[in-house]
């Protein structure tokens, strides 16, 4: 059995918005492999249903991969509308990674020379 995914974790996405993000990332290396699956990185970009057989690719190369069965697990992703100024002062914890840059502009922020007096307590800090 063969699992075709992105990265080498499974994310949980609902608790990205949590200060500490060291549980909701989960090494799929860690759940796959006693139980008999092997993980490829990368993305799937062709299915032959009729010869049972599906592309994937990754940063390095191309691979084939024949199947009995395929599982579709697509998941889902957050549609982020072209509007100015999103991309660069908005925040989402719909990733991992979005959730950590939260995080970090959070835990920054009583440093800011601009927020001075805004806050209460110079160790405010996200719960």
């Amino acid at each position: 059995m063969t699992l075709v995914n992105r990265d080498g974790f499974h994310n949980i996405r609902v608790r990205n918005y949590e200060s500490d993000l060291t549980p909701v990332r989960v090494s799929l290396d860690d759940v796959l492999v006693s139980v008999g699956v092997q993980r490829v990185e990368g993305e799937v970009t062709g299915i032959d249903a009729a010869g049972t057989d599906r592309r994937s690719e990754n940063r390095k190369r191309a691979t084939n991969f024949p199947y009995d069965r395929l599982v579709f697990a697509l998941g889902s992703q957050l549609l982020r509308l072209n509007v100015a100024g999103l991309a660069e002062y908005a925040f989402d914890v719909d990733t991992y990674n979005g959730g950590s840059r939260l995080n970090t502009h959070l835990q920054s922020l009583p440093a800011d020379p601009n927020l001075q007096g805004c806050l209460r307590s110079s160790s405010w800090a996200p719960a």
